[in-house]
């Protein structure tokens, strides 16, 4: 559509970029409007190219990037080990290491 066109010109952006919902999955004004909306919405991310110069990421993709991490669940395990047989070895050296180092055992 030509005013989608315009719309997606004025912005900067690709077509692909932005989910068609018109009659026949054309692109609307209204979509290009909508994205533009959503996207703004999103922080900058800052990053810079994996090839380690200073080109910066496209803004779409730091978008895409940005908003991936904020959709993303987080997780955190905990792993349980028995440090008796550690506390053990302490108890057993820790003075005799004292008196040698001067430092108690770690």
């Amino acid at each position: 559509m030509p005013a989608a066109q315009r719309a997606l010109e004025d912005r900067g952006l690709r077509a692909e970029e932005v989910k068609a919902t018109g009659p026949g999955g054309r692109l609307l004004k209204e979509d290009v409007q909508r994205h533009a909306e959503a996207s703004a919405a999103l922080p900058a991310c800052g990053a810079h190219g994996r090839d380690g110069t200073d080109e910066p990421v496209a803004s779409h993709d730091c978008r895409r990037l940005v908003q991936a991490k904020q959709e993303a669940a987080l997780l955190t395990t905990f792993n349980e080990i028995d440090m008796s047989a550690v506390a053990e070895l302490r108890k057993a050296y820790g003075e005799a290491f004292q008196k040698k180092y001067d430092v108690k055992l770690g």
